[in-house]
């Protein structure tokens, strides 16, 4: 039987959408939000397949329609997935298409709630574990990242745990900016990356439009933001073009 298990990270909005907010319930633990959390998935190795089912529900006061990306983190080979939006895709091999965008989108109005969303994976009989980022995103807009949940799928022998591997504390390292908001210059510092080989900062606004990067980033990068516009910005945190994390930042 399997056991969700959430770990309280720092809970991160990554709404590129001024009025949008998105909660992300596990359906098997309703009434907790865990939009920018991980969560652990637990089952023994022997079963076919793992089935997570999540609830999207429309908090906000506009109608949003939405796709989900799926990116593999640190996965397991021989393993496979595949992640239900309205449709189901067939299987994917892990490592054939580590990223993955849903072709399918869901519209939701206002307080409506998906039930669709589910994140199959078999573990084909391996002690390991795997690790996915779900991401829901504006359907006409892949940089506006509405919501997202990190999961781990556990499936080690009895009295084991998952090793926590350098991809997954990459992906669960702190961000800060100071000062925020801001009006000239800003420090951006990462904690807990030990590797900053293929990491890079984009800056996005709210129309998804790149107006800044930084690369040979270490732990305090500075960026100067003086010439941007006033108003709300968001700065992802890249891997080999891969999002590990974004937070917001305000400019006046």
């Amino acid at each position: 039987m399997k056991k969700a298990i959430l770990s309280l990270l720092t809970v991160l909005t990554l709404s590129s959408f001024a009025q949008v907010q998105l909660k992300i319930e596990d359906a098997a633990n309703p009434g907790t939000n865990i939009d920018g959390a991980t969560i652990t998935v637990v089952d023994v190795a022997s079963v076919f397949e793992i089935e997570l089912n999540l609830h999207v529900i429309n908090e906000g006061a506009n109608t949003v329609k939405l796709a989900v990306r799926t990116s593999e983190i640190d996965v397991c080979a021989h393993t496979s997935n595949a992640t239900c939006w309205l449709v189901c895709p067939p299987f994917n091999n892990a490592g054939d298409s580590p990223v993955q965008t849903s072709a399918f989108s869901e519209t939701i109005a206002p307080n409506d709630t998906v039930f669709s969303f589910a994140a199959h994976y078999k573990p084909d009989s391996l002690n390991c574990c795997s690790m996915f980022k779900y991401e829901w995103l504006d359907k006409d807009n892949f940089n506006a990242v509405v919501a997202s949940v990190i999961v781990r799928f556990d499936h080690t022998n009895a009295g084991t745990a998952c090793a926590v591997s350098v991809k997954e504390q990459e992906v669960n390292a702190d961000v800060s900016i100071s000062p925020n908001p801001a009006n000239s210059e800003v420090l951006i510092a990462l904690n807990g990356v030990d590797n900053f080989n293929g990491i890079s900062i984009d800056i996005f606004d709210l129309l998804g439009k790149k107006v800044g990067s930084l690369s040979n980033i270490v732990n305090k990068n500075n960026m100067d933001v003086s010439a941007f516009n006033n108003g709300v910005y968001f700065v992802s945190i890249m891997k080999y073009g891969s999002l590990l994390k974004t937070t917001k930042l305000i400019v006046e």
